[in-house]
């Protein structure tokens, strides 16, 4: 089966003109591995719109409420929050 021309589903489109750093890459991979293993090999998809439901689930679990490691076990989401709260410093002439 071929995957139809300019279809993405969701946030998961990838040209192949993409260019990406090794270390960039290496993400990418573990995170194409962990989307086929846990999502793509284990459901059998009836329909396009019934793949976009399963993987958009997915998704939102990866992002929303799964912890990540690499994150200090906090999830994606939690990880922005505390971004967005974190004071800024500004420095003034003297």
């Amino acid at each position: 089966m071929q995957w139809p021309a300019g279809l993405a589903i969701g946030e998961f489109g990838c040209t192949s003109s993409t260019r990406v750093s090794r270390p960039q890459n290496a993400y990418i991979e573990s995170f194409n591995g962990r989307l086929r293993d846990e999502c793509l090999n284990e459901n059998e998809f009836r329909s396009l719109s019934h793949a976009r439901l399963i993987i958009e689930d997915w998704r939102r679990d990866y992002n929303e409420f799964r912890p990540h490691k690499s994150l200090g076990n906090r999830t994606p989401e939690e990880f922005v929050r505390g971004l967005q709260t974190t004071p800024t410093l500004h420095l003034s002439a003297a």
